[in-house]
Order: structure tokens, then sequence, then C-alpha cells
């Protein structure tokens, strides 16, 4: 595949931070765009890299396309996770507010009642 550098650099900054990524795919998504730019046919690429040849196609495409920047990585969006502080901030508003106090933990339900009544037994 013929792909031309955007800049100069490029192939040794590739090369650099393929060096430094510890994540394996990112680090096969800069070694693929550097491969083709080397002059590196996309089978020939994905049988180095043992990766599919629609890997390789995405990330030399996307790096053709929209420069280096496509490939850098992204924060991975999710569901953000909740901290016992925040969950212990949340009981105590519960409190504060007049509610029955409850306190929750990931994977772990208490209620004051229920424990009172325990007690009694």
């Amino acid at each position: 595949m013929q792909i031309q550098a955007h800049h100069p650099d490029d192939l040794e900054r590739l090369r650099q931070r393929s060096r430094q990524q510890r994540d394996a795919k990112q680090r096969d998504r800069y070694r693929a765009v550097a491969l083709a730019l080397e002059g590196h046919s996309i089978p020939e690429t994905a049988q180095i890299l043992a990766r599919s040849r629609r890997f390789v196609q995405l990330w030399v495409y996307a790096y053709r396309n929209h420069r280096p920047d496509a490939i850098a990585p992204k924060r991975q969006s999710g569901w953000p996770g909740k901290s016992p502080v925040a969950v212990k901030g949340e009981a105590e508003v519960q409190r504060l507010a007049g509610r029955r106090e409850t306190v929750t933990f990931p994977g772990i339900f208490c209620e004051d009642a229920w424990f009172s009544r325990l007690r009694m037994l």
C-alpha cells in the first residue's frame, strides 16, 4: 500500500510511540501505520503483526485520512465508578434528610433496622 507521511518525522514518532506504549493493541496500531509508511502491503503487515487485515486497514486508513491524531489512544467511555467517599456522603445526605439511614457499598446493602432485629435474636 502506498501511503505518505503527513510530516517527515511521523515514521520516527510512530516507532518511538510503539516502543513506549504498554497497551498491546495501541502498540500494534502504531506499528501497523509505521510498516505501511515503510512500504509494506496490508497482508504483509497483518502477517507481521499477527492481526487481521481489517485491523491494519482500519488504522492505516485512519492515519491517511486524519493524521496521527486519529490513532492516538482515547479515553474509554463508561459508567463512572463510585468511590467509598461518595457512597458515605450519600448516606449522610439521606440521614440528614430524615429518611431511614441506609448505607450502600458496591454489592452490599446494609439497613440499620435489619441489623437491630438481628441483634434482638
